[in-house]
């Protein structure tokens, strides 16, 4: 049996994939309140606390990206080994009931005994943030140290990576004095490719600048140097001035305390016919499908 997921959960998956879309559009603001209100929410959020010396993950979605999500998710479970007692966290920005019960199924079948935990993102601190078509969940990694005050670091995944790499190579990681262990982004080398603020301060506008989709974050690190404000502020103050939003702030405010990781564990690609997603390149590397064109949106 492939290790993680068993033929019945990658049957759903399949079944997942195919669903029609009108399945999730995203609630209205009123619904989702009566949701969080309701039993039948409380049943799909199992919130717990973490053991810091579990490997915790962190995603962060809305209901249109649920089909990345999913595949990110299942990817790991796939790929990965001792996730044991590991914890899963998912910045929630609008997923359906039927979503969360389809990840909490999906968790639940793998075979491996890990929490899945859905935690409420805020959107109205980012309402006049850059956005990446109508979504602002890629800010949310920026509020990871106050969603998870118990935690001293965690793993952040984008969910429009294939996870080929079993995320224990990324969780082993030292970041003891480092803010966060990163890919280089080989689309923007440097901080002078895309940091407005360069002119205005001593900056040295030649240091390398990392791809923020795969993180390993220490958030005792961003506690101590008060990085979510930091952040959140230049996201609200001068949010047209970043290329890449959040990702730049980010490299902006931690640009001196980066452990640099091989491009393995972050490789960048854009989806097109014959792109190299060979069975040997997807059990090697993460596949990070930068870009408009997503693999689950083309044969979905």
């Amino acid at each position: 049996m492939i290790k993680g997921l068993s033929s019945s959960t990658r049957v759903e998956i399949g079944r997942f994939l195919s669903a029609p879309h009108h399945v999730d559009r995203p609630l209205d603001t009123e619904s989702y309140a009566r949701l969080i209100a309701s039993e039948s929410l409380r049943d799909v959020t199992n919130v717990v606390g973490a053991d810091p010396t579990d490997i915790s993950l962190l995603l962060a979605s809305d209901a249109r990206y649920f089909y990345g999500l999913m595949l990110s998710i299942a990817s790991v479970l796939h790929h990965s080994t001792g996730l044991n007692n590991g914890h899963i966290h998912v910045l929630d920005g609008g997923l359906t009931r039927w979503q969360k019960r389809a990840l909490m199924r999906l968790v639940r079948r793998s075979d491996f005994a890990m929490t899945l935990a859905f935690h409420r993102l805020d959107s109205q601190q980012f309402s006049t943030s850059a956005r990446m078509g109508d979504s602002t969940c890629t800010y949310g990694r920026m509020l990871a140290p106050d969603v998870l005050p118990e935690l001293s670091e965690i793993l952040y995944l984008d969910c429009d990576v294939h996870y080929g790499q079993d995320v224990q190579i990324m969780w082993a990681v030292d970041v003891r004095g480092s803010a966060v262990a990163a890919v280089r982004d080989p689309e923007c080398p440097t901080l002078s490719d895309d940091c407005p603020w360069i002119a205005e301060t001593s900056v040295d506008a030649s240091l390398p600048y990392f791809n923020a989709g795969v993180l390993k974050i220490n958030l005792a690190f961003w506690r101590e140097h008060g990085i979510v404000a930091r952040s959140v502020a230049l996201a609200q103050s001068e949010p047209e001035k970043c290329r890449f939003w959040d990702q730049t702030i980010l490299n902006y405010l931690l640009r001196n305390a980066v452990i640099w990781l091989p491009e393995s564990n972050n490789r960048l690609q854009r989806f097109a016919e014959g792109a190299d997603s060979t069975e040997d390149t997807l059990r090697r590397v993460n596949l990070h499908f930068v870009g408009n064109r997503k693999p689950w949106l083309q044969h979905s």
